[in-house]
């Protein structure tokens, strides 16, 4: 059994563990428990469902329905069983293993309150561990480089005789990727202008619906930050995005501009230690501007509900949090420095812009040699569920 929450834990955590235990244990039955997430994009379950590894899946009312009552879930059978902790509220992972009985195991990227409920404790090794958690065996690296390295296997490979592509990536939620696009269309405007050989590509997230490509709203006409309009194009079975300007946009899956991306425009998140695993440069931008809409856990989501002070306060709340985090992109957070540029703020769009000239035309060698360095080798997948077969297996 395994816990996991939101999107990036779904796709890149969850996902390439169970992709190997079907190798090393083909015959464990392997249902998710999806828990509670302030960031969750509301489409985890559907999601988790079609990766193709899960023999059952719970969503997030009948996890808790589980928790509150000990009524067993749909596909979730009886039998010697083992929960491993991959995301969500720690306390309701530890009533999940008391109504099954289970042993405890967790991934993470810290430790965390709780920890010593747990056999056993694998890191990603994002952040530093104290000694007494820091076993070699432990230290297995980052499930997200497995989950880059899957992605990039299963893509089609690049078309010949295309130019430099320049992936999108406005992330896993509707409202970002309904804010984002405007203003991300108005760098592709200016790029094409420059270089009509670029393509791009839109790295739609398998969370966001495709209802949002279809209803996507005009710009605000008092944004206070550059837009472009764009719009759904439909020709026989084909779609693309579409700008103002006449530039077209391809509707990849992130697995396909993983595999085709020269550079990419990403937000802060498990993209950004995906697309650096990929050995892909990357502008990575956090506006200000969608302060308002970004959910907050705890006390702070609820004030932000209020009526006209609450936006005032998420904006205070959310900036203070930047603020104390020097580095927001993964790679630049394990290699403590600034393999790619970050963006925090407002009026920074002329310097993204010469970033992603940059990034486009010129040798990025070096960058993308620190990249995957920064990220790590894959492995950890394989490792944690050779783990878990082996404790199967000593039954």
């Amino acid at each position: 059994m395994f816990t996991a929450n939101g999107p990036g834990e779904v796709a890149a955590w969850l996902w390439p563990v169970t992709h190997a235990l079907r190798t090393a244990a083909p015959a464990l039955r392997l249902h998710a428990f999806l828990l509670p997430c302030v960031f969750s994009s509301g489409t985890e379950a559907a999601v988790a469902e079609r990766l193709g590894t899960l023999d059952s899946v719970s969503a997030v009312r009948d996890s808790l329905a589980f928790v509150r009552t000990g009524r067993r879930p749909a596909g979730l059978v009886a039998g010697r069983t083992l929960v491993v902790h991959l995301g969500g509220e720690v306390a309701l992972t530890r009533i999940l293993g008391w109504r099954l009985g289970a042993p405890l195991w967790a991934y993470a990227e810290a430790p965390f309150g709780g920890i010593r409920a747990f056999e056993r404790i694998y890191f990603s090794g994002l952040n530093p561990v104290p000694d007494r958690w820091a076993a070699p065996d432990r230290l297995i690296g980052d499930l997200m480089v497995d989950a880059a390295a899957l992605r990039r296997a299963l893509a089609p490979p690049r078309r010949a005789g295309t130019g430099p592509m320049l992936g999108l990536f406005p992330g896993s939620r509707d409202y970002a990727v309904r804010r984002l696009l405007p203003w991300y269309a108005w760098f592709v405007n200016a790029l094409a202008g420059d270089r009509p050989d670029l393509t791009f590509a839109i790295a739609k997230a398998d969370f966001v619906p495709d209802q949002v490509l279809e209803d996507l709203p005009p710009p605000p006409p008092d944004a206070p930050w550059p837009t472009a309009g764009v719009q759904l194009v439909r020709e026989g079975a084909d779609r693309w995005l579409e700008t103002d300007r006449g530039v077209r946009i391809e509707i990849l899956t992130n697995r396909e501009v993983l595999a085709r991306a020269d550079a990419a425009l990403t937000i802060p998140g498990t993209n950004t230690g995906e697309i650096a695993a990929a050995g892909i440069p990357m502008a990575v931008v956090a506006p200000l501007y969608l302060s308002e809409q970004v959910p907050l856990p705890g006390l702070a989501g609820h004030i932000g509900r209020i009526p006209v002070l609450g936006p005032a306060v998420k904006r205070a709340v959310l900036a203070r949090q930047l603020r104390r985090m020097p580095l927001l992109a993964l790679p630049n957070r394990r290699a403590g420095r600034m393999i790619v540029p970050e963006f925090v703020g407002r009026a920074f769009h002329d310097d993204v812009l010469a970033t992603l000239r940059r990034l486009l035309g010129g040798d990025t060698a070096a960058i993308r040699a620190d990249l995957t360095a920064a990220m790590g080798p894959p492995g950890a997948a394989a490792r944690l569920a050779a783990d878990i077969a082996a404790h199967f297996a000593a039954a």
